[in-house]
């Protein structure tokens, strides 16, 4: 395989990034149920931060999972906008 043509972005990062708004919800959780500030709860907070940062990398937003104070509908049609 001839990597060097292969492209350096993916072309639709909407699903992929619902996947990862799944994943980074369900680590918050689980930060709530551990010892603060213990091993795991780092580590669940390490794992936000990746994804936050892959976020950041494919739509050039690094606030993109952060609420904005639009409603959810509001919010969803950003989303919705910035995913195309």
């Amino acid at each position: 395989m001839v990597y060097h043509k292969l492209p350096d972005k993916i072309s639709n990062p909407g699903p992929l990034l619902e996947v990862l708004r799944t994943c980074r919800k369900a680590m918050l959780e689980e930060a709530l149920k551990v010892k603060p500030m213990g091993a795991v709860h780092h580590g669940l907070h390490m794992v936000v931060a990746a994804i936050d940062g892959f976020a950041t990398l494919l739509i050039r937003r690094p606030d993109y999972f952060l609420g904005t104070g639009m409603s959810d509908a509001d919010a969803a049609h950003e989303r919705e906008r910035i995913e195309r």
